[in-house]
């Protein structure tokens, strides 16, 4: 079952039995897939669980990640904090008013995630999918079953004060930074604890956190290290997945030590192989522009066909795109990618786990 390969994956370093094609299942590529509209899709648990399920029956040989799920963009974190979130017709929703400073936002009294913001409805949402999705889909795939998905802590900073506010205070104001990444981080992991009363003992913890792309390395050992840490060790047993997309060169060794199982990248496939791929599992990485966007059939078994040659090399390799797949990406691409996962097994001599 595609639930037991991912676990096998992960965590035997050696040649696998399988390599499945992951589809990393955010709102654009799954509303783009399916020409559905984006303002009932966030706020109609029936109808996104529908939407969802519809991409995993399209796809019944791919894996989707995270699965079903309350997806409301980056939208959930920040309006903790009382941002302002505005839903839109045709594009996810967005933050409209964020915090002017760090002080203010360390003025504001503890924040209870399954009271503020959109915490208590994505909850329900999870409610909601517990009670109406096919069990078949919690026992072939294990989707919802101890599923825990929240930004990072510099993500959702980000999202609060805006990015160029957040990297003038890094400079000026190093700790007023601190004292709201403690308070973020915390909210984060009663946020994820809150996932945990309704799904059951964290399995799978999914971090997006973009912004460690952009800072320095000494920004990272003392800004964003040591938080990430704090979430992961706090779910230990769990599978712990970081998706970051960018140019992450600059800080790849820490990114196994930090705590994460699965690194969902975007870097060169080789280079990242070498320098990490024996200490954590890679998920990744085709071009989702240039190859899976605006490349033929052809182009997408070509280059899928070279990036398992390297990655799935020793194991701990699942195939996906280099981050999140772009709306618009034709569905005989994704085909292709999921028909080239499979011909490498049979290439090998391999079967189904």
């Amino acid at each position: 079952m595609q639930r037991d390969v991912l676990d096998r994956v992960v965590k035997c370093k050696q040649e696998q039995q399988r390599v499945p094609f992951i589809i990393w299942n955010t709102s654009p590529v799954v509303l783009s897939l399916l020409g559905f509209d984006h303002r009932r899709f966030y706020l109609d648990a029936a109808f996104k669980l529908r939407a969802q399920l519809q991409i995993q029956d399209m796809f019944p040989e791919a894996l989707l990640l995270p699965g079903p799920w309350p997806d409301f963009g980056v939208a959930v974190e920040p309006s903790f904090f009382g941002c302002d979130i505005q839903f839109q017709e045709n594009d996810p929703p967005w933050v409209r008013t964020r915090i002017p400073d760090i002080k203010e936002l360390l003025r504001q009294p503890p924040v209870d995630p399954e009271k503020n913001g959109l915490g208590p409805e994505a909850l329900e949402q999870y409610r909601y999918m517990w009670e109406n999705l096919d069990k078949s889909y919690i026992d072939r795939f294990g989707y919802l079953d101890g599923l825990g998905y929240a930004l990072g802590p510099m993500d959702t900073a980000a999202e609060l004060l805006g990015y160029n506010l957040l990297m003038v205070e890094l400079i000026d104001h190093p700790k007023l930074v601190h004292d709201m990444f403690d308070l973020i981080t915390d909210c984060l992991i009663r946020w994820l604890k809150a996932q945990e009363k309704v799904n059951g003992n964290l399995k799978r913890v999914f971090i997006p956190e973009h912004a460690h792309a952009q800072v320095s390395p000494e920004h990272f050992e003392e800004f964003c290290f040591p938080y990430m840490t704090r979430i992961f060790q706090e779910f230990p047993e769990a599978l712990r997945l970081y998706h970051n997309e960018g140019e992450v060169y600059h800080i790849m060794e820490r990114i196994p030590e930090f705590g994460a199982d699965v690194f969902h990248f975007g870097t060169e496939i080789a280079e990242t192989k070498k320098r990490i791929g024996k200490q954590v599992c890679l998920m990744g990485n085709l071009d989702p522009l240039e190859v899976m966007l605006r490349g033929s059939v052809q182009t997408v078994r070509q280059a899928a066909q070279g990036v398992l040659e390297i990655g799935a090399q020793g194991g701990g390799f699942l195939l996906s795109t280099a981050g999140g797949m772009a709306p618009g990406t034709p569905r005989e691409n994704i085909q292709a990618a999921i028909e080239t996962a499979g011909g490498y097994r049979l290439q090998y001599g391999l079967q189904y786990g």
